[in-house]
């Protein structure tokens, strides 16, 4: 694993790091701080891999170059075909407080509007950040058990609108989230993300660089974070994408081509299917960052191998 630190000045990095205003009533949380040993920003390269059976083992779905601030993130994905076809660019994210975008290389799409204002959209498959500015950010609704140092705390997501509280694993010796989780009724997991393998970074900080996944809906998956490094706290410029994309905006409920003509109703048939498939009321459901062409992908390496899809 290739591990490169560009070096910040180092007075008053450890402020840069949010400041819990949290306050629960167990005296074990009482004196946890909910503070991240994440660096203000880095960014670096993985692979998400998918398991669908014990017999086709790990499969590689696509590569992700990132970049993740404390109030911003960047993504790009690309989808894995085979060490001699390589990759293909699918989907670039990039979200700060004043403007967030996703766009779809496989369609020319690109939207707006699919997260609340001054929401980021996280990849909680590459770091646990929002877990921490959900725990700095809000008076955690309930501890729950213990398991050794891990506390469970349940807070409030409105990233993704889904039903229920985010369940977070905190270690209050390390302040690491070990693991994120949303849960049925009847408190089975229903998605699960586990934070392991924390390594060093730079001098102060560390980050997990293998983060596993599980879902009663789409199996299990890991990341693994093959290099990473200290960045620039301040968020890079966003790509620009071409004159002749179309406009999903979420605001609108629109989508509109280059030049601002509308083309209908998000709602009909003129929102292509990569971003139907995100769509709940208003809203669309951004579960890790992961897209539609990710799953194709896993279909296609099956495909390959002889097996059914």
């Amino acid at each position: 694993m290739r591990w490169k630190h560009h070096m910040m000045p180092k007075p008053h990095r450890r402020a840069l790091c949010c400041i819990a205003i949290c306050t629960i009533s167990s005296p074990l949380a009482l004196a946890q701080d909910f503070s991240t040993p994440l660096p203000p920003a880095y960014g670096g390269e993985a692979t998400l891999q998918h398991d669908y059976s014990q017999a086709d083992g790990w499969v590689t779905g696509s590569l992700k170059s990132f970049q993740s601030g404390l109030d911003w993130e960047v993504i790009a994905s690309s989808l894995y075909h085979s060490e001699d076809l390589g990759t293909t660019l699918t989907t670039y994210i990039y979200s700060t407080p004043d403007e967030t975008f996703r766009y779809d290389y496989t369609s020319g799409a690109k939207s707006i509007g699919y997260l609340p204002q001054g929401v980021i959209d996280r990849d909680r498959f590459l770091t646990p950040r929002v877990g921490y500015e959900l725990l700095q950010q809000q008076r955690p609704q309930k501890l729950g058990e213990a398991d050794g140092s891990t506390i469970t705390i349940t807070v409030s997501d409105i990233s993704t609108q889904t039903s229920g509280p985010l369940y977070i694993g905190f270690d209050t010796e390390s302040n690491q989230i070990r693991w994120m989780e949303t849960r049925n009724s009847d408190q089975s997991s229903r998605e699960r993300f586990e934070y392991n393998e924390w390594n060093n970074i730079g001098d102060e900080y560390m980050i997990p660089t293998l983060i596993e996944f599980d879902s009663i809906t789409a199996g299990r998956m890991r990341v693994r974070i093959d290099s990473a490094q200290l960045i620039s706290p301040n968020p890079p410029p966003p790509r620009q994408v071409g004159d002749g994309h179309i406009l999903h905006d979420f605001n609108k409920m629109q989508s509109f081509d280059s030049k601002g003509n509308s083309l209908g109703d998000l709602r009909s048939s003129g929102a292509p299917p990569s971003t139907k498939r995100f769509l709940t009321s208003d809203r669309v459901i951004m579960i890790g960052g992961v897209g539609l062409i990710v799953f194709s992908g896993f279909i296609l390496a099956r495909r390959k191998s002889g097996q059914s899809a």
